[in-house]
């Protein structure tokens, strides 16, 4: 049926954009793609085509060409919390961790109570090798959805990490 509207008028963003999930959802992540890429040609203000896209690029793990997408979608709208969150976890993947930290503050600042971003800030805390600051994370997570199963094994991860920094310090 979306082909069909397409042929109609190839020119329907909001068509473009139902495709382009759909092909998301089933994991056709090249043609999620070009329709997305579509949508951002025929309303390149809106910031949403961009985050979606950027989102497709994550998993895919074109991690850079998900920050540069994702960048784009931010400077359209600075309260996207979806762009940060999803800048995080392409920065995580080009392993700049400090740049990862900072967006998913970033997306805690416009939505607190956002549980994947506290998860993965722990996550990359953990890549920090701060346990501390993971653990401080997970445990945030935890108090808004107690059986949070993520938060819970990022938190045995995180305390275990601890121990075995604690264990391992001799200050002789």
């Amino acid at each position: 049926m979306f082909e069909q509207a397409l042929k109609a008028d190839p020119d329907q963003a909001d068509v473009h954009d139902a495709i382009a999930t759909a092909y998301f959802v089933v994991k056709q992540y090249d043609k999620a793609v070009e329709h997305f890429t579509r949508v951002t040609q025929l309303h390149p203000m809106k910031a949403k085509a961009y985050i979606n896209l950027g989102a497709v690029f994550n998993r895919q793990e074109e991690f850079q060409k998900a920050a540069d997408i994702l960048k784009r979608a931010i400077s359209r709208d600075g309260k996207a919390v979806e762009a940060y969150y999803n800048l995080g976890i392409a920065y995580r993947g080009v392993k700049q961790p400090a740049m990862a930290v900072n967006s998913y503050k970033e997306a805690l600042k416009i939505n607190p109570r956002m549980l994947d971003a506290m998860q993965n800030l722990g996550n990359t805390y953990l890549d920090m090798n701060n346990p501390k600051a993971a653990i401080e994370q997970y445990k945030k997570a935890l108090e808004i959805d107690p059986d949070f199963e993520r938060a819970k094994r990022g938190l045995a991860r995180a305390e275990e990490l601890e121990n075995q920094t604690k264990a391992s310090f001799n200050p002789f």
